[in-house]
């Protein structure tokens, strides 16, 4: 495991934590991380495995253009949209996702990768052009998480574009 915050794997577990609690320590910033996948508010708990309704990350950049995947669920399955910027002919791609494919993608971004513990922004202003990208989560209720970048990205950033590269494949883009 390494810090959502900071990216070290200085990180030691909590021994008196609650279930709601982190879990860990982080001796390298000080934070305390690893929260369950869970929010709460005025309906009481809700883990956040079973209120995504879809998820959304667009990666890019001025002179290459931009592409994006999103994956929702509805009632009658799970679909993938991808769509690639660099080949505009290219009318874009489906995927049909598995309950399981979808289960994994969540887990790995909220109990892998604790992405409900990212920063909202990550921004290097010493860079001009270069790369963009997005990442949003929407929830039942209209609820969203959103995070983005402009040539600085989170300490899982690898991981995550890890998630989405099988699916820029598919639309002839990297990642």
């Amino acid at each position: 495991m390494k810090c959502p915050k900071c990216g070290s794997i200085k990180v030691v577990p909590i021994a008196l934590s609650s279930d709601h609690d982190p879990q860990f320590h982080c001796l390298a910033c000080g934070n305390n991380i690893g929260s369950p996948p869970v929010l709460i508010n005025e309906r009481g708990e809700e883990n956040y495995l079973d209120i995504v309704t879809s998820v959304r990350f667009h990666h890019g950049g001025f002179s290459d253009g931009y592409d994006k995947v999103t994956i929702k669920k509805t009632a009658s399955g799970i679909v993938a949209d991808i769509a690639s910027n660099l080949r505009r002919e290219y009318p874009g791609e489906q995927k049909s996702l598995t309950e399981e494919e979808w289960n994994k993608m969540l887990d790995l971004l909220f109990r892998k990768m604790y992405v409900h513990e990212w920063e909202k922004q990550y921004n290097d202003p010493s860079v001009m052009d270069g790369t963009q990208w997005e990442l949003e989560i929407s929830m039942t209720d209209n609820r969203t998480l959103e995070y983005s970048g402009d040539n600085a990205y989170p300490a899982y950033w690898d991981e995550l574009k890890q998630i989405f590269r099988p699916f820029f494949k598919i639309a002839g883009a990297t990642l």
